[in-house]
């Protein structure tokens, strides 16, 4: 019987292999996002989902789950670059990832990582550096949310 694999490694094998595989987009000269979707333990597609700027990119949850479905799969990767060489998350890139987190909750689809390759330095894993965000509960954030809606909107009624 085979050693099983673990969830984050399925594809890549590990950070090290998957940041092989995706560094072409540290080389690009405008900030981009890419989605990598997985089967099993198969890719199934790499998708370009958006092309910014030298310092900012605009991506779409509704672009990555589109890529995602459209691929007939519910496990994928998300990297995006900084051409710039900053190698730290920006706001918009936490609040972006925790959008995916908490979509990925509610639609079953895994986001097995959030991966940042900025020019000429080293990757860094979304889920290894923020790893209280990446584990915690969304979907009883979310119904905490709704419970907290429902009772507003009672209390208007």
């Amino acid at each position: 019987m085979p050693k099983p694999i673990k969830v984050s490694d399925e594809y890549f094998g590990d950070f090290s292999a998957a940041c092989k595989k995706l560094h072409y987009i540290s080389e690009m000269d405008q900030e981009c996002g890419v989605v990598v979707t997985l089967d099993g333990g198969f890719k199934v597609g790499s998708h370009l989902v958006s092309l910014g700027g030298w310092d900012r990119d605009q991506t779409y949850l509704s672009v990555v789950l589109n890529r995602v479905l459209s691929d007939k799969t519910n496990r994928y990767i998300f990297a995006h670059n900084h051409p710039n060489g900053v190698a730290k998350f920006s706001d918009d890139d936490i609040r972006f990832t925790i959008g995916l987190l908490l979509v990925s909750t509610v639609t079953r689809l895994e986001c097995v990582d959030h991966i940042l390759m900025p020019y000429d330095r080293h990757p860094v894993s979304f889920r290894h550096k923020y790893k209280k965000i990446w584990e915690k509960d969304w979907m009883k954030f979310f119904d905490n949310q709704i419970i907290s809606s429902i009772r507003k909107v009672r209390r208007v009624i």
